[in-house]
C-alpha cells in the first residue's frame, strides 16, 4: 500500500510550518524546487554543512564500536579535529552505557504518523533515558529558542510513545527522559531539558492540534510569515516577492545546518504503534 506522505510528520516538517506556512506548502506539498540559495557566503556554509555531516558520521562510527584511532585517521580538517577531540572528552564512558546511535523511530499518534532520527539514546543505570542531539551550528541558540523548538517537544514524545522496546518492553515514563543539545563549538555549554508527564501531555496535545491545523488547510490558504527576517534565509523568498539575494548570517544561531540536510526515508524506519 502506498504511504500518504501528507500524513507523515518529522520535526523538520513541523518546524517549517511554524516558521512559515507558505514555505511548508511550497516545500512539502508542492515540492517546489529551490529558486534561491539560502544564505551567504555560500561556499563557506556548504563546507560547514559537510563538516557537520562528517562529524555525525564519526560519532556514529564511534558508538558502533570502531576504534578511536581508526576514526581519527579519517579526519583531515582542523575544525573537525577540534570537534572530535571535544566530543571524545565529553563522551568519555558513554560507550559503556547501553545505547542506540542514529535511532530511527516511526510511530502513530491518533492516526498521525510521527518520525524522528535521534542522534543518541543512552539507557542510564538509574533507569533514565538520555537523548543527545549533536549540533554543529556556528552559533549557539538561546535556551528559550531551544525550549520552544519543535524538536525539543517531539523527540521526547516519540521516545515515550515508541521506546518501550529499549526498556525490556516496559513503557518509558516521561519522567525518565531528558534531552541534551551538545555543541562541539560550545562544549562547556550543553542545554539540558528534563521531561515530565505534564510536558508529555502538553506536547501530545500541542502536536496533535498543530497537525490537525495543517491537515484542514486548503491549497492557497497557507500564509506567509510576518517575520520578514525569516525570509532572508528562505530558499523560496523570490517566489513571495521578498528578495532575491541571500541573507547574511549575523550570529543569532537560529539556522541549523544539520537539520536542513536531513531527509528521512520513511520506508527505512520500522513502525511502532502506540
Amino acid at each position: 500500500m502506498q504511504i500518504d506522505h501528507f500524513q507523515i510528520f518529522s520535526q523538520n516538517k513541523l518546524q517549517d510550518y511554524l516558521d512559515c506556512q507558505r514555505r511548508y506548502e511550497l516545500k512539502h506539498l508542492l515540492k517546489q524546487p529551490w529558486p534561491a540559495i539560502q544564505s551567504e557566503p555560500v561556499i563557506e556554509n556548504e563546507e560547514h554543512m559537510l563538516l557537520g555531516q562528517q562529524f555525525h558520521l564519526l560519532v556514529q562510527q564511534y558508538f558502533s564500536g570502531l576504534e578511536e584511532n581508526l576514526i581519527s585517521s579519517q579526519i583531515n580538517s582542523i575544525i573537525l579535529q577540534k570537534w572530535w577531540q571535544a566530543f571524545l572528552k565529553y563522551s568519555h564512558g558513554m560507550r559503556a552505557i547501553p545505547h542506540r546511535a542514529e535511532l530511527q523511530l516511526n510511530t502513530q499518534l491518533n492516526g498521525i504518523r510521527l518520525v524522528g532520527i535521534l542522534d543518541l539514546v543512552l539507557a542510564q543505570p538509574d533507569h533514565k533515558f538520555t537523548i543527545i542531539d549533536w549540533k554543529t551550528n556556528k552559533n549557539k541558540p538561546s535556551r528559550s529558542f531551544l525550549k520552544n523548538h519543535i524538536q525539543t517537544r517531539l523527540y521526547p514524545l516519540i521516545l515515550t510513545i515508541a521506546g518501550k522496546y529499549l526498556n525490556n518492553n516496559i513503557n518509558i515514563s516521561p519522567d525518565q527522559i531528558e534531552m541534551i543539545y551538545w555543541y562541539p563549538e560550545f562544549q562547556q555549554q550543553p542545554e539540558i531539558f528534563v521531561y515530565s508527564k505534564e510536558k508529555y501531555q502538553n506536547d501530545r496535545d500541542y502536536i496533535k492540534n498543530l497537525i490537525s491545523e495543517i491537515q484542514i488547510k486548503l491549497p492557497g490558504t497557507f500564509q506567509k510569515t510576518d517575520q520578514l527576517r525569516t525570509c532572508n534565509f528562505c530558499n523560496y523568498r523570490s517566489l513571495c516577492n521578498r528578495g532575491i539575494s541571500a541573507g547574511i548570517l549575523d550570529g543569532d544561531g537560529t539556522i541549523d545546518w544539520q537539520e536542513e540536510i536531513v531527509d528521512i526515508d520513511i520506508s527505512q524506519i520500522g513502525e511502532i504503534v502506540f
